[in-house]
C-alpha cells in the first residue's frame, strides 16, 4: 500500500513537471516570435 502511494506521488511530480517544462517551452517560443515580429517590423 505505502510502495503503491509512493509511486503515485512520483507519477504526479513528473507530469507537474511535463507540465512546467512545456509552459517554458511555449514562453520561450513566444518570446522567439515576438522577436522576430519586432525585428520584421522595422
Amino acid at each position: 500500500s505505502l510502495s503503491l502511494r509512493k509511486k503515485n506521488n512520483r507519477q504526479k511530480s513528473s507530469n507537474t513537471n511535463e507540465k512546467s517544462l512545456l509552459f517554458s517551452f511555449f514562453l520561450l517560443l513566444y518570446t522567439v516570435i515576438f522577436v522576430i515580429i519586432e525585428i520584421w517590423h522595422i
